[in-house]
């Protein structure tokens, strides 16, 4: 486990755009991403440095997204996952931690920029994104 003030998901600017741009492809429904990368410790911070994504089939509403995890084999360079809010409102929901995969949750609410994609551990705590 780690501890989430000593955490930082790190996101590449260009896949940080992709994230949000399929938010907005997707938008008024909700988009869900799997999201790899590499957990490193540096000095006195874990670092969860994201370098790729896969979006699995899923099932899109307005109001949620469900995907069947048989699907997705296992990979031990899945961190987390990311998923869109189209009502804007970036707090996870009690089904969203719930449901969680991996170290964190990323939210993306409308109008999915940058100021509206907050990180989340599986206790609902933000997460420091860079």
């Amino acid at each position: 486990m780690y501890d989430n003030e000593n955490t930082v998901i790190s996101i590449d600017q260009e896949l940080r755009t992709e994230l949000l741009e399929n938010a907005k492809i997707f938008h008024p429904k909700e988009t869900f991403l799997i999201l790899r990368g590499e957990k490193k410790k540096e000095k006195d911070k874990i670092i969860l440095t994201l370098n790729d994504y896969l979006m699995p089939l899923a099932y899109r509403t307005e109001n949620s997204v469900s995907y069947d995890p048989f699907l997705i084999h296992f990979d031990s360079k899945i961190l987390g996952t990311a998923h869109s809010h189209p009502s804007g409102n970036v707090k996870p929901s009690l089904i969203d931690l719930n449901n969680m995969t991996g170290l964190f949750l990323i939210i993306m609410g409308f109008p999915y920029n940058h100021e509206n994609l907050v990180g989340y551990d599986k206790k609902g705590n933000i997460i420091k994104i860079e």
